[in-house]
């Protein structure tokens, strides 16, 4: 499943493997032994290549969604200095 997409160039490379970072050791923490990795694809509505954050070999279940959820509000609030509202039009 793709958790987190973004459009090219609003997010450096360093930050994307961060974040990848972080959301393979929270969930590895919750006890399951994830496949996350930063992964390209095609949104089919606008014809564009975007970057996301792909997460496999775990069971989507309410604990992992809230970890990533979590994980991704933090990773933004940081990133945007707790302005995450007015950068919503940024990630899909």
């Amino acid at each position: 499943m793709i958790v987190a997409a973004f459009h090219p160039g609003n997010l450096p490379s360093q930050k994307v493997m961060e974040l990848v970072e972080t959301l393979k050791g929270e969930i590895t923490r919750g006890g399951k032994a994830p496949y996350v990795k930063r992964g390209d694809y095609i949104d089919p509505n606008q014809k564009t290549i975007r970057f996301g954050i792909i997460v496999g070999g775990v069971q989507v279940d309410p604990k992992i969604a809230d970890v990533i959820n979590r994980s991704l509000e933090r990773f933004l609030e940081e990133e945007y200095e707790g302005n995450v509202e007015s950068n919503k039009d940024r990630f899909v």
